[in-house]
């Protein structure tokens, strides 16, 4: 009796044990299922702030992009007879943008015949309204091979640009536009020209 009675209590023994091993390998499971399902709910709330981060990152740099001043050069005219060797040159800066834009500095260069840039002319801590422009003159006088070259009807003279210029409490920008003169027109046409952000 006493034997029947060990073995019968180690069946139930080991029926527990048995039991028990898949009582926690199950609740072992149900807590990764729980782990994971945190796991990618945290993913997704990172994954969701990381997007409303973007979204005002780009949202504030469209609105700064479109609120802010964008200077040009507008004009580039001739004012003396055509055979004189004295030229003057009306340059007109413009502001397209919708905020003024402070400090401005215009530098203005030109080349003869091919050669290097200068003769340089600045203005500084100047202010500009939206669809306002501010005009400069500068004088130069044409060289000898120049005057040549003008008279033969084949001139190569031209003016280059700069502007900087900033915001109040904001960034910096700088503008440059090249400018040669057509002897057929009699006129300035620009060759190219590019803005870029100063320190961005």
């Amino acid at each position: 009796m006493s034997h029947g009675l060990t073995v019968w209590f180690t069946g139930i023994i080991a029926f527990a044990t048995v039991a028990y091993v898949v009582v926690t390998f199950l609740l072992w499971k149900a807590t990764k299922r729980s782990a994971d399902a945190a796991k990618a709910a945290a993913d997704a709330a990172k994954k969701s702030a990381d997007t409303a981060t973007d979204s005002a990152r780009l949202a504030r740099e469209s609105y700064t992009a479109l609120h802010r001043p964008y200077l040009g050069v507008s004009k580039v005219e001739r004012e003396m007879p055509p055979h004189d060797p004295h030229w003057q040159a009306n340059i007109e800066v413009e502001n397209y943008g919708t905020l003024p834009a402070t400090d401005v500095k215009v530098i203005i260069q030109h080349s003869q015949a091919g050669g290097q840039f200068h003769g340089e002319d600045t203005q500084s801590t100047c202010e500009i309204l939206p669809k306002a422009s501010v005009s400069r003159r500068v004088v130069f006088e044409l060289d000898k091979k120049t005057q040549l070259d003008m008279n033969a009807g084949r001139p190569n003279v031209q003016v280059k640009i700069e502007v900087h210029y900033g915001i109040t409490g904001g960034g910096r920008w700088q503008h440059f536009a090249y400018f040669r003169y057509v002897h057929r027109t009699r006129t300035f046409e620009i060759s190219h020209s590019k803005s870029e952000t100063i320190g961005g």
